[in-house]
């Protein structure tokens, strides 16, 4: 295994925050990339529907 010197806890535990921090922001951006495309088409049906109506 790879020798990271006396502070390897520290380095393994930081990496390790990144990488679950990382992750979690890929998801809460993927959440909101998907639920602001369904408000869209939902307004766009709403305006497209008003335009139908005049």
């Amino acid at each position: 295994m790879l020798d990271l010197g006396p502070y390897s806890e520290f380095i393994i535990a930081a990496y390790s925050i990144s990488a679950v921090t990382l992750i979690a922001l890929t998801i809460w951006v993927h959440k909101s990339e998907a639920h602001h495309k369904k408000m869209l088409s939902m307004f766009e049906d709403d305006n497209a529907e008003k335009e139908k109506n005049k």
